[in-house]
């Protein structure tokens, strides 16, 4: 029986592509969860249907709007339950989109928010938040894609992040 010189340099290849596929994955989907975990936390409360409605998906934006998942009257930045509801839909998808069988091409992953007056809010309209809340939360978010993917580059034995 010949051995194909190159038989495991196909396996390296293969395992190496597999690696890639699943540190790419699992990078876009934290970074997804943490857009949703900082948009919402950066969203000011009356209700909690500006907060509820930072929706991640999959594939495209949606375009919904759904009731708040702990209404309220005055609830302030500091409510945590609506946070909380935000952050496990987006954990949720998150977690399909890791453990999808996409191989040629990843989809997109999206955070939205269709409320009617999400933009006001972001342009200041309430007291609670200055103006900016979405380009600062992106900041954040931002800021710790470059940490994990220096981290991830330092895992996989690269010396220094791009």
């Amino acid at each position: 029986m010949a051995i194909h010189p190159f038989a495991s340099m196909q396996q390296v290849m293969n395992q190496y592509a597999d690696n890639v596929r699943a540190n790419s994955k699992r990078l876009v989907a934290e970074t997804a969860l943490d857009a949703a975990t900082q948009l919402a936390r950066a969203t000011p409360v009356d209700e909690g249907t500006a907060r509820s409605n930072w929706i991640t998906s999959i594939g495209s934006p949606t375009n919904v709007v759904i009731p708040p998942y702990a209404p309220g009257s005055h609830l302030g930045r500091g409510e945590t339950t609506n946070l909380n509801y935000v952050r496990n839909q987006a954990r949720s998808v998150a977690a399909r989109y890791v453990n999808s069988r996409f191989i040629f091409s990843l989809p997109s992953m999206f955070v939205s928010n269709s409320v009617i007056y999400i933009g006001k809010l972001n342009d200041g309209w309430s007291r609670q938040a200055r103006p900016g809340m979405v380009p600062r939360a992106l900041q954040i978010v931002t800021t710790n894609l470059k940490t994990r993917v220096g981290s991830l580059l330092t895992r996989l034995g690269a010396t220094k992040a791009p």
